[in-house]
């Protein structure tokens, strides 16, 4: 919660009004809100990656449904 507030505090500060700030308090700031997009960052790579797999999901069930009916047609073909 602590790492949120800063961040949103880092968010809302210029560069003038960060530089007027204590070393100390500036680079918890910058750590906070780096700390907080790098999360960000984490998670859409993650929802990316989920989507990814689920279309390749998709399109493997696709091919193997494919797959069936082209083999029971030539069951069939050859049962005749």
């Amino acid at each position: 919660m602590k790492v949120q507030q800063s961040a949103a505090e880092a968010q809302t500060l210029d560069v003038a009004r960060m530089k007027a700030l204590p070393l100390a308090k500036q680079e918890t700031l910058a750590v906070a809100l780096l700390t907080q997009q790098y999360g960000h960052t984490l998670d859409d790579v993650t929802e990316m990656f989920i989507k990814r797999m689920r279309h390749l999901h998709y399109q493997a069930r696709e091919a193997l449904l494919q797959h069936h009916l082209e083999s029971q047609e030539r069951a069939d073909i050859m049962s005749a």
